[in-house]
C-alpha cells in the first residue's frame, strides 16, 4: 500500500478509491501467504498477530543487546542522517497539517520511533523498520518544494548560491576544531555574518530572492549535501570498513585474522590430511573453524585443558585459557602471536552518557570536530573491542615436509 500510493503521490497522481482498494487486496493476499506459509497453516491466519506479538512481549524483558534508551537516535543521527534529520521534522509537521496520506506515513514513523525506542531489545539492524516511512516521507516533502519552485532561473541559481554559502559556513563554525588560534573562527564568523548581511539585503529590496525562496533553497542544499554525505558514509562502511566495526551497524563480528590464519594453515602445510590442529571452543570459539576446517579429518574440539594427548601442529587457546596451562605442556609448541578471533564497536563511546554530557558536546568544538570526524571518515580513538586466542605451533611442524 505504500509503495504504491507512494509512488503516485511522488509523481503527482491522484489515487482513487479503487487503487485504494487494489492495494489492500494485495496486502491482505500477502498478508495470509505470510502468516499461512503459503496456506500449509491455515491456523496462522488468526495466531500469526499474537504469537509473534507474544514472542516480541517475551523478549521485551530479555533486553537483547542492552543498549541505552537513545541508541537508535544514535544510529539514525550517523547514518541515516538524508531521512532522519530531514523526516523527523516533516513527521511532526505534516501530523498537524499533512494529507491523510501524508499523516499516515507521519504516524508510522513518528509512532515506530517511540515505540522501538522504549522496546527492549534494540540491535541494528531494527533500525530498517524506523527509516522505512521516512524514505516515503522526504521525497514527497522534496518534491513539494520543487514543484513549488515558479521563479526565475537567475533567482534560483543566486539563492542556491547564498543558502550554500551560509549553509557550508554554519556546519564548518559549528565542527571545526579551531584549538589556541581563534583567526580562523573570527574569520569564519566574518565571512557568514557578511554573508547574511548581503542576503538580508537582497530579500528586503526585493532585488532577486525572497525570504520564501531562500528557505526552500536551503532546504534543497540540505537535501544535495546529506545525500552527498550518506554516499559517502555507505561507501566507507560497506567497502572500507566490511571487515572493521568501525561503526555502529557493525554489531559484532568474526575477525579478519581468522581468514589469514585459515589461508596460511592450507599454504603452509602439503599434507593436509596428516594435519592436527586444536582448537579451544570456549565462548563460542568454535565457529567459524566448523566450516573452515570442514575438510581436515583431524580437528581436535577442546572443551577441557588437557592439550597433552595429541601432537597438535597448530593449537588455538582462548586467551582467556592461556594461563591455565602447565609450562610443561608448552614447551612442545612456539608461541606465535595473539589473533582477535571476534571483534565489535566500542560501545564505551556512547553508552552511560547523560543530559550533562549532550550540553558538554554542544559547549565543545573539540567535540563537535570528533563527531564530525566519525561521521565522514569513522575514525575515533577508542580501542575497539576483541575477544583472542593465542596462536601455538609444534615445534616439530617446520621441519615436516
Amino acid at each position: 500500500t505504500f509503495i504504491l500510493v507512494g509512488i503516485s503521490n511522488f509523481f503527482g497522481i491522484i489515487v482513487d478509491k479503487t487503487v485504494w482498494i487494489k492495494s489492500f487486496s494485495i496486502f491482505f493476499v500477502v498478508f495470509f501467504l505470510m502468516f499461512t506459509t503459503f496456506f500449509i497453516n491455515p491456523s496462522g491466519i488468526i495466531t500469526g498477530h499474537w504469537q509473534s506479538l507474544g514472542y516480541w512481549l517475551s523478549q521485551h524483558d530479555v533486553a537483547r543487546g542492552n543498549q541505552p534508551f537513545y541508541y537508535y537516535f544514535l544510529i539514525l543521527f550517523t547514518n541515516e542522517f538524508l531521512v532522519f534529520l530531514i523526516g523527523l521534522p516533516i513527521s511532526l509537521y505534516y501530523l498537524l497539517k499533512g494529507t491523510f496520506f501524508e499523516k499516515l506515513l507521519s504516524f508510522n514513523a513518528f509512532f515506530s520511533l517511540i515505540a522501538f525506542t522504549l522496546a527492549g531489545e534494540k540491535m541494528p539492524w531494527l533500525v530498517v523498520n524506523l527509516v522505512i516511512p521516512y524514505i516515503f516521507l522526504v521525497p514527497l516533502f522534496i518534491s513539494k518544494i520543487i514543484n513549488s519552485i515558479n521563479y526565475k532561473l537567475e533567482n534560483i541559481i543566486i539563492s542556491l548560491i547564498a543558502s550554500s554559502v551560509i549553509f557550508y559556513l554554519t556546519i564548518k563554525i559549528l565542527f571545526t576544531f579551531y584549538e589556541s588560534n581563534t583567526n580562523y573562527l573570527y574569520l569564519d564568523l566574518i565571512y557568514i555574518i557578511v554573508a547574511l548581511l548581503l542576503v538580508l539585503f537582497v530579500i528586503s529590496s526585493k532585488m532577486f530572492i525572497s525570504l520564501s525562496d531562500l528557505s526552500k533553497s536551503l532546504i534543497i542544499v540540505i537535501f544535495i549535501s546529506f545525500t552527498l554525505l550518506t554516499i559517502k558514509t555507505t561507501n566507507k562502511v560497506t567497502f572500507d570498513l566490511s571487515d572493521e566495526p568501525r561503526d555502529m551497524f557493525i554489531y559484532t563480528q568474526s575477525s579478519p585474522g581468522l581468514h589469514n590464519l585459515y589461508k596460511e594453515i592450507e599454504e603452509s602445510y602439503i599434507k593436509k590430511e596428516k594435519l592436527i590442529i586444536g582448537i579451544d571452543t570456549m565462548d563460542g570459539f568454535a565457529w567459524p573453524w566448523m566450516w573452515y576446517l570442514r575438510e581436515h579429518k583431524n580437528v581436535v574440539w577442546i572443551n577441557e585443558l588437557n592439550i597433552d594427548n595429541h601432537d597438535y601442529d597448530y593449537l588455538l587457546i582462548n586467551q582467556k585459557n592461556f594461563d591455565k596451562l602447565s609450562s610443561e605442556s608448552l614447551s612442545n609448541y612456539k608461541f606465535k602471536r595473539i589473533i582477535a578471533h571476534r571483534k565489535w564497536f566500542p560501545e564505551s563511546i556512547y553508552r552511560d552518557k547523560s543530559a550533562l554530557d549532550l550540553i558538554n558536546i554542544i559547549r565543545s568544538s573539540q567535540l563537535r570536530a570528533s563527531i564530525a570526524n566519525y561521521m565522514m571518515n569513522r575514525d575515533f580513538e577508542t580501542r575497539i573491542g576483541s575477544t583472542n586466542f593465542v596462536l601455538l605451533k609444534s615445534n616439530n611442524f617446520e621441519s615436516i615436509e
